[in-house]
């Protein structure tokens, strides 16, 4: 006696054959984020709107649940501070302001 018919178990297959590729496929995504590939990608953005040099950033800790990495180039007044979260995504949650 058969359980399943050969169309039942063909469209099982394929089901779970598609959502293994999706999820293969989305995974490679969010795995390919490294912390060098953030602090490249935000010391190269204040090259390009102040000028300044790649030396000038550098790269701590997130100090918020938000954040995953914040990158901060320059000194003083000209500060830029770029927070990134797991996703590489720039947030606007500035750890050093006080939470309500």
């Amino acid at each position: 006696m058969r359980l399943f018919s050969r169309p039942v178990l063909l469209t099982i297959l394929a089901g779970s054959t598609l959502a293994g590729a999706i999820g293969y496929t989305l995974g490679q995504r969010s795995t390919a984020l490294s912390e060098s590939d953030v602090i490249n990608h935000f010391a190269a953005e204040y090259v390009r709107t102040t000028g300044g040099d790649l030396t000038d950033c550098l790269a701590v800790p997130g100090a918020h649940p938000e954040i995953w990495i914040s990158v901060i180039c320059g000194t003083g007044a000209g500060q830029h501070r770029y927070h990134v979260n797991a996703k590489g995504r720039e947030v606007e949650t500035d750890p050093l302001s006080p939470t309500t």
